[in-house]
């Protein structure tokens, strides 16, 4: 009942608009949904009237559907292609298709070329989602993210969304994408995209960035191992790289408002996930070019410490970064995950391949917890699933 409450509002408000101009502004909350445990936010969306689940991406500048999509709605497939860099510099060349008569919450879209990607692409395959709201439509709006009721809120000024005097920050929409400026611990300050498709629980920073913040003193410790094929993927498949590290920062301000030990993590390029969510609301004010954060009352970063990773290299299931010192007496770097529980390599679902917690907790039954490993030398061992978590 309160879904279509939601939806006949929104048909109310859109109506209002339509007929009367913009004088009565536009408010409309769109209630989403958590993915990867609640990590990437995922709304309803309609296509001539037929309805399919987004992931509402503020580090993608471009709105992305499915074949599916395509083939349901009949879309017509543009004459040019898009060059596509996803997360990790990775390019492919990807069709378009003229995407018409798109509704978010009950709010027209106009008519865009939304980027084309196969149904067996693995984001959409493994997320179970049938497309990516991008830039090209969030610049539009004010956006709030609400992560205690799980709303997502769409208005034409901030000030329909929050009553009050708030601190604006400022926030570079360069491509559609929102970065937003932050200081650290020593006044430096800095450009940091939101990427609200980003499901790390920590800060991703590249090494240029790692650097720096370890010759100024910013980290307060440092965990550093070698490593190849690390669990980071972005639209086009798995980049490979040749070391990592964990870290904290001791203050990172965002919007105004200081965080202290905050988790970092090498990746290919510098960002800031949906977890920020979890500690505040976030308004990003993308025709106004500026964001607030509004912390919560004692909001705490919750840090995911894996003590292993583990990645797919060409057909085999491969530990390539141990954190914890302890493990790393039994295993190595290259060793191969060839069984958890009763499940083979060949028998996973490939969707948990690469998220070793989440193998083990897919595979590791209180009945059968065993892992099974080969060193490249042949030589076969076991460990218990619990000695990783």
């Amino acid at each position: 009942m309160k879904r279509i409450y939601l939806i006949l509002l929104s048909l109310c408000m859109v109506f209002s608009l339509c007929g009367q101009g913009k004088s009565k502004g536009l408010y409309i909350e769109i209630p989403y949904k958590g993915l990867n445990n609640g990590r990437i936010p995922v709304i309803e969306v309609s296509i001539k009237n037929m309805r399919y689940k987004f992931i509402v991406d503020t580090g993608s500048p471009f709105t992305s559907v499915t074949r599916l999509v395509v083939d349901e709605c009949q879309l017509s497939i543009a004459d040019d292609t898009r060059k596509v860099i996803d997360v990790y510099s990775i390019t492919n060349e990807q069709p378009l298709a003229i995407v018409e008569h798109l509704r978010i919450g009950g709010i027209p879209v106009k008519a865009l070329q939304a980027q084309v990607f196969d149904n067996n692409t693995r984001l959409f395959r493994c997320s179970g989602v049938d497309g990516i709201i991008g830039g090209d439509i969030l610049k539009e709006f004010v956006v709030k993210f609400d992560s205690q009721s799980k709303l997502m809120i769409l208005a034409d000024k901030a000030s329909r969304i929050t009553s009050g005097k708030l601190e604006w920050k400022k926030m570079a929409t360069d491509f559609s994408k929102s970065y937003c400026w932050v200081r650290l611990n020593n006044g430096a300050s800095d450009e940091l995209l939101f990427d609200s498709g980003n499901e790390y629980p920590r800060i991703l920073i590249d090494s240029a960035a790692y650097q720096q913040c370890k010759e100024k003193n910013l980290l307060t410790f440092v965990e550093e191992e070698e490593g190849y094929g690390a669990d980071f993927k972005g639209l086009h498949g798995q980049i490979l790289f040749h070391k990592q590290f964990r870290a904290l920062i001791a203050e990172f301000n965002f919007g105004g408002h200081t965080l202290r030990n905050i988790p970092v993590q090498e990746a290919p390029t510098t960002s800031i996930g949906f977890m920020m969510a979890d500690l505040g609301d976030i308004i990003l004010d993308y025709p106004r070019k500026r964001y607030c954060f509004i912390p919560f009352k004692d909001c705490e970063w919750k840090d995911i410490r894996n003590k292993a990773n583990c990645g797919v290299i060409g057909s085999n299931l491969i530990i390539t970064v141990i954190w914890d010192k302890e493990l790393s007496r039994t295993i190595t770097v290259g060793d191969r995950i060839t069984q958890i529980g009763d499940q083979t390599f060949e028998n996973m679902d490939d969707c948990y391949r690469t998220r070793l917690n989440l193998l083990l907790e897919q595979y590791a039954t209180s009945g059968n917890s065993t892992v099974w490993f080969e060193k490249p030398n042949g030589e076969r061992y076991s460990l218990p699933a619990e000695a990783f978590l």
